[in-house]
């Protein structure tokens, strides 16, 4: 999968009105196209692996161009966006124009749409640490101390919705099982687990709370469960 990394300090880039109008329509066609699902009990489901598509060779016509151009010119506005709210984001690893949040309740035992809908967007995150002389020091090639891991938001990637219902926007941090076990007294009974269904994704998180991503583009959905299935297992 390609992963386009764009620099800390760029500044975003400037649209123009007829740009800026197209990817608003295109996002706008993705909202209206949407068919929200009704609740319903998760499943277990099996693992599929994600083939890379192959290139047929074709010249690329004007429509594709214009699609590629408009995905580019989303990239680069959601790492910004995603920027100002994490200002340790390393790069945006995958994105979809539309995904809605759903929370399980053990109560009604059902799920229960919250009010996050919106572009989803998958991310890595810098954790390490630079010294006096602006050296970079890896943490994964050291152990860090409880003090440390107190102080610290040591979670490598984060899944964010860019909320187009009101101004509140959620990221969920996922702390990969490599970094439990390395530190298994103070991150015990921390337990991520992922699973999917025909219509929705379903992230457990250390609190042991169960959110469910519903996410418009079938294929986009595989696709993050792929990358949320590696994180947490890395």
């Amino acid at each position: 999968m390609l992963m386009m990394q764009v620099p800390v300090a760029q500044q975003p880039m400037v649209l123009s009105n007829d740009q800026y109008q197209q990817m608003m329509l295109s996002q706008q066609r993705s909202a209206n196209n949407s068919q929200i699902p009704s609740a319903q009990q998760p499943s277990t489901p099996q693992p599929q692996t994600i083939s890379a598509a192959t290139n047929s060779g074709s010249t690329s016509t004007t429509e594709d161009k214009d699609q590629m151009t408009l995905e580019i010119y989303r990239r680069i506005l959601n790492f910004n966006f995603v920027g100002k709210y994490d200002p340790k984001l390393k790069q945006i690893i995958h994105q979809t124009p539309h995904g809605v949040l759903y929370k399980f309740s053990e109560a009604t035992d059902e799920w229960e749409k919250l009010d996050f809908e919106g572009p989803l967007i998958f991310y890595e995150r810098n954790i390490d640490d630079v010294d006096a002389n602006g050296n970079v020091i890896d943490n994964n090639q050291r152990i860090l101390s409880y003090e440390e891991l107190k102080s610290k938001d040591n979670y490598k990637n984060g899944l964010m919705i860019v909320n187009r219902n009101n101004p509140k926007n959620i990221s969920l941090g996922i702390i990969s099982k490599s970094t439990t076990t390395k530190y298994p007294d103070f991150y015990r009974g921390v337990n991520y687990e992922i699973n999917t269904t025909n219509d929705l994704l379903m992230l457990k998180n250390c609190f042991g709370e169960v959110y469910g991503i519903w996410i418009h583009d079938e294929k986009d959905r595989e696709v993050f469960y792929q990358l949320i299935s590696y994180s947490i297992e890395s």
